[in-house]
C-alpha cells in the first residue's frame, strides 16, 4: 500500500469532564493505517478516551485510551482499517482529565495496492 493523505480533523477544546465526537466521510478508498491525537499545546493526553465506528462497524470494543492508538508516528499503533469511499469514520470519546485538552484527530491514509482491498474487506 502507498501513503496516500493526511487527514486533519480539529477537535477543538473538550472540557474537563466532556464528550467529543468527530465524523468525515471519506472521498475514497483508503486504508486508515494510523490515527494520531495532538494536542495543540504538547501536553500528554492521558486521560483521553475514543471510540471508533465506519458506518456501523466497531473497531473498539469500550473507550480506550488515545494514547493506545498514538501521539507521534514513532509510537503509532498500525490499523490497516479499510474505509470504502462514501463510508463515515466516527471518532468519539471523553476529556476523563479536571482539565480542557484541545486537540487534533489526523488520520494517515493510505490506498491499496492490486489485491489488497479484497484481503482487508474479506472479514
Amino acid at each position: 500500500m502507498k501513503f496516500r493523505y493526511f487527514k486533519t480533523i480539529d477537535a477543538g477544546t473538550v472540557a474537563a469532564g466532556s464528550n467529543f465526537e468527530k465524523e468525515w466521510r471519506s472521498d475514497g478508498d483508503y486504508i486508515v493505517k494510523h490515527i494520531l491525537f495532538i494536542e495543540k499545546t504538547g501536553a500528554a493526553l492521558n486521560d483521553l478516551t475514543a471510540t471508533i465506528t465506519i458506518e456501523e462497524k466497531s473497531y473498539t470494543k469500550e473507550e480506550v485510551p488515545v494514547t493506545v492508538l498514538g501521539t507521534t508516528r514513532q509510537n503509532a499503533l498500525e490499523l490497516d482499517i479499510p474505509l470504502p469511499d462514501e463510508n463515515v469514520i466516527k471518532i468519539a470519546g471523553k476529556n476523563n482529565s479536571s482539565t480542557n485538552y484541545s486537540f487534533y484527530i489526523v488520520l494517515v491514509l493510505y490506498t491499496p495496492e492490486a489485491g489488497e482491498w479484497e484481503r482487508l474487506t474479506a472479514s
